[in-house]
């Protein structure tokens, strides 16, 4: 047997997570099979997520950016993991019915809403350090040309 994918193991551990969900049985540990389940699904769950983030920013972004000081995308991953830090919470947590599919949207939800702004780090991070090193050459010279 050929191994298998990310994917595939998402998809079962997403049906155990279910088959656990209808028995009610691992209520602790439901939400953490959602939680990497919903890892190795980001492709496919994060592209859909990442047409209803993108529809609401063109919608709604930079109203709710004036309005509240945030997108409503960014807004809505930093509630849902603040719920889940929580609720899933090894000592105090309790998890809720919600959990596990919060649990299971959180990383794609995640990745489809700042996957841009890490994808443009690199550069920027990279400019920083050119604009940084620029001045630095430009102080140095003037210490050196004032001897």
């Amino acid at each position: 047997m050929g191994a298998l994918s990310a994917a595939a193991l998402g998809a079962i551990m997403f049906g155990i997570a279910c088959v656990c969900l209808k028995k009610h049985k691992l209520p602790q540990g439901t939400p953490w099979l959602m939680l990497i389940s919903g890892a190795c699904l980001a492709g496919m769950l994060g592209a859909v997520i990442g047409w209803v983030t993108s529809t609401l920013g063109m919608v709604g972004g930079t109203v709710t950016g004036i309005l509240f000081g945030a997108a409503i995308p960014a807004l809505v991953t930093f509630v849902v993991t603040a719920i889940l830090i929580i609720d899933m919470h090894p000592k105090r947590g309790r998890a809720t019915k919600a959990t596990p599919w919060l649990a299971l949207l959180v990383i794609p939800l995640a990745v489809a809403t700042f996957g841009g702004v890490m994808a443009a780090l690199p550069a920027r991070i990279n400019e920083l350090v050119a604009t940084a090193g620029t001045a630095v050459a430009q102080a140095l010279g003037d210490v050196v040309g004032g001897l």
